[in-house]
């Protein structure tokens, strides 16, 4: 049985949490190394306590911060989207995330997915997707600081960083709920 966060694995539980008539999750990205050759990288997705659909993984795109804290939000929202939600808030830490869906990607669209230097968007594949997704779960992306003492962040944040300790190729390590 995996011990995570100090606690016991139990049963787990299709318990949502609900703001209205959107359901809450929170994603945090985790790089060990960022910016080096031996990078790795993990996301974290926490729907609630000991809920079901709750991800610690190894992402397996580019091994970035960056990237990772973009994978945790498509991640998120993929889940959001099987389970049919028509309405998502997204609480994320990371002010890259939450800038760019709420302000910049809405230039970036008008100048072609490039940056206002005309420049190639770093990770613009992940935007595109996050962007799409964004529209078909009907996703508000929130920002929360960042070791606050905000459960669901908290556990966001030790989840990716949980799956950046795994290895790049056993998905048994994974953990989810």
């Amino acid at each position: 049985m995996k011990i995570i966060m100090g606690y016991r694995r139990r049963r787990p539980k299709n318990v949502f949490t609900w703001w209205g008539n959107k359901c809450v999750v929170y994603t945090d990205g985790s790089c060990i190394n960022n910016g080096r050759y031996n990078a790795s990288a993990g996301i974290g997705v926490y729907w609630g306590e000991n809920n079901r659909f709750n991800v610690g993984e190894r992402y397996h795109g580019k091994q970035t911060s960056q990237a990772a804290e973009l994978g945790a939000a498509i991640r998120a929202l993929e889940i959001a989207n099987e389970r049919n939600f028509n309405g998502v808030i997204l609480f994320t830490d990371s002010n890259y995330v939450y800038k760019s869906m709420t302000s910049w990607i809405y230039k970036w669209q008008i100048n072609g997915w490039k940056d206002v230097n005309g420049r190639p968007l770093s990770n613009e594949e992940l935007f595109q997707e996050l962007y799409d997704l964004v529209q078909i779960t009907n996703a508000d992306i929130r920002k929360v600081s960042a070791h606050s003492n905000i459960e669901g962040n908290e556990e966001a944040d030790a989840l990716a960083r949980f799956g950046a300790e795994q290895s790049d190729d056993d998905d048994d390590d994974d953990y989810y709920y």
